[in-house]
């Protein structure tokens, strides 16, 4: 099974979202997601677990938010 993404459960009719103004919230949801992503705190100081952990959210959020490096610009 494939892991979904925002867009996928946003244009997926059988999802039961139900969402009546999908649109709207899919596209305040993935502004939202860049922010995240735009302000996540860097430490200067961080173990590499920690960094590690900081790039698998950032990734995760870029993933799931179908966020490319044009909508981080």
């Amino acid at each position: 099974m494939k892991l979904k993404t925002l867009k996928d459960l946003y244009e997926d009719e059988g999802s039961g979202f139900g969402w009546d103004n999908g649109e709207t919230i899919y596209r305040e949801l993935k502004a939202e997601a860049i922010k995240w992503v735009k302000s996540y705190p860097i430490r200067n100081v961080e173990t590499q677990t920690e960094g590690n952990i900081r790039e698998g959210v950032i990734e995760f959020i870029k993933y799931f938010f179908n966020l490319t490096e044009e909508d981080l610009k």
